[in-house]
């Protein structure tokens, strides 16, 4: 279930079911808990990251109508298995995976461009500075990626170009 809140009514704006998703620790990230169905906004809108049973587990992406969050246009698969990244982000439309919540050698590994649907590996050093990051997303209007990292809020400096 996706819920929009208003927080000067402090009352629920929208309500909406993600039809298919696995929800109650059916597909979360490798770090586990209920990470099954993740948010992200980047330049492009509000997106929505989470799995399903056609999907086999792996990463399934849809963009949101951020006033009513019904879907928008279609909805990407991508061939990288949630449960083998830590997290996921998106920037101007492209998403974005972590390798590993815990290891001091952690990277970005796989970007996935929605503009082509095509997926390919990376090596971005992705250093945790308290060794345990459970949630990355990016802020587009700071252009800096926010993590919380073993209790601790941390802010990365990014650099955007084209490749």
């Amino acid at each position: 279930m996706l819920v929009k809140y208003n927080l000067k009514t402090e009352a629920i704006a929208v309500q909406k079911e993600l039809p298919n998703a696995g929800y109650h620790g059916q597909f979360p990230y490798s770090w586990g808990g209920y990470t099954d169905i993740d948010q992200a906004v980047d330049e492009v809108g509000r997106w929505v990251i989470y799995s399903t049973e056609d999907a086999k587990g792996a990463l399934v992406l849809s963009r949101l109508d951020s006033e009513n969050l019904e879907i928008q246009q279609q909805t990407w698969q991508t061939n990288i298995r949630k449960q083998s990244v830590a997290n996921a982000f998106l920037i101007c439309g492209s998403l974005y995976t972590i390798s590993s919540y815990s290891s001091p050698e952690a990277t970005v590994n796989f970007i996935y461009e929605t503009s082509t649907g095509i997926s390919a590996p990376l090596n971005i050093r992705f250093e945790k500075c308290y060794r345990y990051s459970s949630m990355v997303d990016y802020n587009p209007t700071e252009k800096k990626l926010f993590a919380w990292d073993n209790f601790r809020m941390v802010v990365y400096d990014i650099k955007l170009s084209k490749l």
